[in-house]
């Protein structure tokens, strides 16, 4: 009766050919992607650009949220700041096209959320 593969053999050191060589590269993608580190990592890097992008004031009142579809989810602490905000718009997402080319960033949405 043949072996029944299990989608974890590659973390135990098993690949389909039974052998134990597996590349590195491979196992860090799994473990990556199991636990939630790409995404980490994703939103760290978002979070670094939009702090760079919106400058040391604003950065304290607001957040980056999520992305759906090209538009980034903005938080703003108060109504004042979101106003401010949307008269820069234009500047700040220009800011994070360039700081992060591959993400597809093409709107942002301002919303006031208090944190």
């Amino acid at each position: 009766m043949p072996k029944r593969s299990n989608k974890n053999d590659n973390l135990r050191g098993l690949n389909k050919s039974g052998s134990h060589v597996v590349k590195i590269d491979t196992v860090l993608n799994q473990v990556m992607s199991q636990y939630g580190y790409n995404r980490q990592l994703e939103n760290d890097k978002l979070e670094t650009a939009w702090a760079a992008a919106a400058g040391e004031t604003f950065n304290k009142v607001t957040r980056p949220g999520k992305k759906r579809r090209g538009c980034l989810e903005v938080y703003v602490s108060h109504n004042v700041y979101l106003q401010e905000m949307m008269f820069r718009v234009d500047e700040l997402l220009a800011a994070l096209q360039q700081s992060l080319p591959d993400e597809g960033i093409t709107s942002l949405k301002f919303i006031v959320k208090v944190f």
